[in-house]
This record gives structure tokens, sequence and C-alpha cells, in this order.
């Protein structure tokens, strides 16, 4: 993978004159606003002249945003020597500050382990502290550590949540530790104390289907189902907090549960339904590699005529949704990474060429280089997401299949057979068998 490292970070063109003259409000107010268009260098250059100048404002004011910036424009290695450096700051409020901001970040890039460390550094009267320990406790469910998980989300955290969403956001995780430990009444109740009104609520709709299936209250977890797939289908409320990743899911499983109950005329109907519709979608939604390797193109080439990618063209605009609904969180994570770095090397680039100066000549070079390395890997992983999507899609049609399948072989009743027989017919298809019993 990829790593992003700034050649000649050091080498930074003189700060702008103006800065000079502006409050310490009003350059975190600029940094803020850079940091926010992908302009990463200059909300960088702004926090780094702050830290120069006056030390005791920027890590008063500045810290967050001087981090934002130099977790996108160094190392890895780098960034976290500078965490590091910052846990031994004996002011604690900024180092809470420091801590949670070094935490996340890590968390988006999947060094978890260090994530850990420094988010597990934040007090209890911090700010942040609730945030942290959702974090915290999310790192426990990766670890499959539920006992650990529900001991950092105890009640008592849930006085110091304030705001609506962060505490649906409590609920929801603490829910899913218990699913961890197999306490799934107890999951069932804290996913019901989520809002109707919260971006949480279909998850909590979805996950909370799958619990009561597990449970083989088949009833209820068919109710809950309609309410999704209805919901996604007629545009009432807000579909678009519903993802086709999820409306197939719930679909499929509507189908499960009436070969469960041995109706089979209704699974047959749901399940050839279901192979129809990603069909449909497929039709509708796929782009060739080559198609995606133009839009990158486009996106590295193009993006200063944007604020941010919002303001892409519409095609890409799709593509990137299409990442964001069905790719694991690593590829929209990194994806989104790539992306970001891009536009800021696009911008500084742009910056050079306005104020032309021999002296940055080489600095030109390697951001050049640097944007060209970028680009490359963005189109590595788009194409890999691409195929990632069709390839979860294909699972989930070969699952409709052998429900399909397993009706014939309930009615014949000649006992146990092997899933091999269908298989085969899609075995160009996939790369492992494994893939059926694994991928929803």
């Amino acid at each position: 993978m990829l790593k992003i490292f700034i050649i000649a970070l050091a080498i930074l063109i003189p700060m702008f004159s103006f800065a000079q003259q502006l409050s310490v409000e009003a350059l975190v107010r600029e940094a803020r606003v850079s940091n926010t268009l992908s302009d990463r260098f200059k909300a960088y250059r702004i926090m780094s002249f702050l830290k120069d100048k006056r030390p005791e404002s920027f890590y008063k004011e500045g810290l967050q945003e001087y981090l934002e910036s130099l977790f996108r424009l160094t190392s890895q290695k780098k960034f976290i020597a500078e965490c590091t450096s910052l846990s031994k700051i004996k002011n604690q409020k900024i180092k809470n500050i420091a801590m949670y901001t070094c935490g996340r970040l890590l968390t988006d890039v999947f060094l978890l382990h260090e994530a850990e460390n420094f988010l597990s550094q934040v007090s209890a009267d911090a700010e942040t502290f609730v945030q942290a320990s959702i974090l915290l406790a999310t790192l426990s469910l990766g670890d499959s550590e539920g006992e650990k998980c529900l001991k950092i989300l105890n009640p008592k955290v849930i006085n110091k949540i304030k705001n609506s969403n962060t505490k649906d956001l409590y609920y929801i995780t603490r829910a899913r530790c218990l699913i961890e430990i197999n306490q799934t009444d107890k999951a069932i109740l804290q996913y019901q104390q989520i809002s109707s009104t919260s971006s949480y609520y279909f998850d909590a709709l979805e996950e909370t289907a799958w619990a009561q299936f597990k449970i083989r209250r088949l009833e209820s977890a068919r109710t809950l189902l309609d309410v999704i797939v209805t919901t996604y289908e007629t545009r009432f409320g807000d579909k678009k907090q519903i993802s086709p990743s999820t409306y197939f899911r719930c679909r499929y499983l509507q189908a499960y549960i009436e070969l469960i109950e041995r109706d089979n005329k209704r699974a047959e109907e749901q399940f050839r339904g279901l192979k129809d519709s990603i069909n449909k979608y497929t039709l509708t939604t796929f782009i060739s590699e080559d198609k995606v390797r133009s839009m990158v193109n486009t996106l590295a080439s193009e993006n200063l005529k944007w604020i941010d990618t919002k303001a892409a063209p519409k095609e890409i605009r799709q593509q990137l949704d299409m990442v964001q609904q069905w790719s694991d969180t690593r590829a929209r994570k990194r994806i989104d990474f790539l992306i970001d770095v891009q536009f800021s090397l696009s911008r500084e680039l742009q910056r050079l060429r306005d104020n032309p100066n021999p002296e940055f000549k080489d600095y030109e070079a390697n951001l050049v280089e640097l944007s060209v390395r970028n680009r490359t890997a963005l189109e590595s992983e788009m194409i890999r997401a691409a195929r990632g999507i069709e390839r979860v899609l294909r699972v989930v049609k070969i699952k409709a299949e052998l429900g399909s399948s397993e009706i014939i072989w309930s009615q014949r009743a000649e006992g146990v057979r092997s899933i091999g027989e269908l298989l085969e017919t899609y075995q160009r298809e996939i790369d492992e068998v494994e893939d059926y019993f694994t991928t929803l």
C-alpha cells in the first residue's frame, strides 16, 4: 500500500504576508477552512506559523487543525512520533485534544494498536471522552472482545452524553458489544433506544432483524425487514439512509425466512425477484475498468474546478457513492484519504505555478512525482473497489440461486445434498467457495 511521503515538507514557501496581521482566531479559522477544502498544505503552513510565532495560542486553539493537515502530509511513522511527543504535554486539556485527534485519525488508517494507545489517554473529564470511549469500544469489537467493549461503554457513560446523535451511536455500539457475547435479547433492547429520526435508525433496524432471526423470532424479523424494503422501494421516508447493499441483504433474508417457514411458493417468488433485481441493478450501475481509470484521471486533473467531490461530474459522484454503499470500511477510508491528498497536491502545485520561483523548482518536481504516484494508488484502489462490489453482488446472486435450489431439494426429500452442483456453474465468477459462507 502506497504511503504518501512529502519529500520536501521542510521546504516551505514563505508565509503569506497577511498572516502577520491576522488574529489567532482568524488564523485558526483560515486553517479550518483550508482543511475543509482539502488544501492541507495551506492549513499546515498557517498552523506552523502559529506554532512558531505564538506557541501558547497554537496549543490552545490550533492543535487539531495542525494534526489534521500533518496526518495527510507526512509518513505514518512521523505522525505517530509527533503524537507520542504530544502525549507528554502536562496540560491535560491540551493533551486530551491531541490524544483524541491522533487516535481518531489513526483509526481511519487502521493503525489500531497505536490508535488505542492514544485514545486511552483521554481523561474522563474531557469533552471528547465519550467519542473516545465509543472508538475504543469499536476497536474492542474488531478484536472480538465483547466484554471489554461493554466495560468501556458502561452505563455511566450515557450520563455524560448530551448530543442525541452521539447517544444513538452509543446505543448501537453497545448493542453490537452484546451481540458479540451472544446476549441477543439485551442487544435488541439497546437497538430499540435509537430514535426513528436518527441517522443510525435503519442500521439498527437491519441489525435487530438479523438478531431476531438468529433467535428464531421470525415474525418480528419479517416485520422489520418489510419496513426497510418498503421504505427503499416506495421512497417513503428517507430512502437515502438505506443503501442498496442493506436493501439486497434484507431481501435475501426475507426469502430465506419464507424457506425456513416452508412457504416454498413465496420463497421461490422472492428468490427469483431478488435475482432479477440484482441483474437490473448491475446493468444500470456497473461501469468498465477503463471508465474507472478515466474517472480517476478526471479527479486528478480537474479537481481545482471543484470545492469538493460533491461538485464533481455526476458519474464520478455516483461511483463514489457505490464505494460508500458497498465497499468495506478500510477501502472507503483509503479512497477518501487518497482523494484528499490528490486535491491537496493539486492546490499546492497551482500555488507554485501562480507564483513561479526558481528556488522551489525541486520542491515542485517532488510534488509532481507524488501526484503521479498518488493518482496511480487511487486508480488501483478504485478498480479494486469496483471488482469487490461486483463480486459481492455475484455472491448474493449465488445465495439466491442456492435458495431456489434448496426448495427443490427439500421437495425431493433426498436428504443432505452438496452445493457443488450449483456452484460449478459459477466457478469462474467467484474465487473461493468460502465466499458463499462469509459474504452477506
